[in-house]
C-alpha cells in the first residue's frame, strides 16, 4: 500500500513538472510575440505619415533620395486628369534622406472585379504621384503599381524627372523605373500642355510662390520658366 502511494505521488509530481514546463514555454512564446508586436509598433511610430491612415488604407515606406526636401505630394489614378488634394500638412517637409509612410486607399476597377470573378488575372491598378520640392519644382511619378511594393526610394534623374527603385513583391526582382518614367513623361498630359517642344525636364516653378491647386495637376500660381525653357 505504501509503495503504491509513493508511486502515485511520484507520478503526480512528474505530471506537475511537465505542466509547469509547458506553461513556462507558452508564456515565453507569448512574451516573444508581444515583444515583436511592440517593436513593430515602435518602429512605425518613428516614421512621419503622409496621407490618411484609415482601416482600409495601405502604406508604402518611401525614402526621399532626390537630394531636395519635398513639401507636397498628391496622387491620382493613372489616366485621370486631376490629382487628389494635398496629402501633406502645410508646414510639413519630407526631408531628403528621410523615410516616411505613404498611405493610400487600394482601388479596383469594376472591370477588375468582374475579371477576378471570372477567374482571370486582373490588370494591376496604376497610380501617378505628383511631387513638389521645397525649391518649387514639380515632377510626377507615372504608372506606379503601389500594390507591388512595400518600400521604395524616390530618386531624381539627370533631367530632374523623379523615378523609383524598389524590390517587386510579385517577381522579387529589383526594379528601376527611370527609363519608364522618361517614356511616360513625354506621353503625359502635363507634357502635352506645357512641355511640347520644350526640354525633357519635368521641373517648374511658381513665380508667385503659390500653394497646391487643391486637386488640379498644376501647382501654384503663374508658372515660371526654368530648366531649358520648360513651363510648368
Amino acid at each position: 500500500m505504501l509503495n503504491t502511494m509513493k508511486k502515485m505521488m511520484a507520478l503526480f509530481l512528474a505530471l506537475m513538472m511537465v505542466l509547469s514546463l509547458g506553461a513556462a514555454a507558452f508564456a515565453a512564446e507569448a512574451g516573444e510575440a508581444e515583444t515583436e508586436a511592440t517593436e513593430t509598433e515602435e518602429d512605425l511610430s518613428a516614421y512621419d505619415k503622409i496621407g490618411g491612415e484609415t482601416e482600409t488604407a495601405r502604406y508604402v515606406k518611401l525614402t526621399n533620395l532626390t537630394g531636395t526636401d519635398i513639401m507636397g505630394l498628391n496622387i491620382r489614378k493613372s489616366g485621370d486628369w486631376q490629382f487628389s488634394d494635398e496629402l501633406m500638412a502645410d508646414e510639413d517637409l519630407f526631408e531628403k534622406e528621410e523615410t516616411s509612410l505613404f498611405y493610400y486607399e487600394p482601388e479596383a476597377d469594376e472591370e477588375t472585379e468582374e475579371t477576378e470573378a471570372e477567374g482571370e488575372e486582373a490588370e494591376p491598378v496604376l497610380w501617378d504621384i505628383q511631387i513638389v520640392w521645397s525649391d518649387w519644382t514639380v515632377g510626377v511619378l507615372y504608372n506606379v503599381e503601389l500594390d507591388d511594393l512595400d518600400e521604395a526610394d524616390i530618386q531624381r534623374s539627370w533631367n530632374s524627372l523623379p523615378y523609383l527603385t524598389y524590390k517587386s513583391l510579385a517577381s522579387e526582382e529589383d526594379v528601376n523605373t527611370e527609363e519608364a518614367e522618361q517614356t511616360a513623361y513625354f506621353s503625359s498630359p502635363e507634357y502635352a500642355a506645357y512641355g511640347g517642344g520644350g526640354s525633357s525636364s519635368s521641373s517648374g516653378s511658381s513665380s508667385s510662390g503659390g500653394s497646391s491647386s487643391g486637386g488640379d495637376w498644376s501647382y501654384g500660381g503663374d508658372s515660371g520658366c526654368i530648366d531649358n525653357g520648360l513651363l510648368w
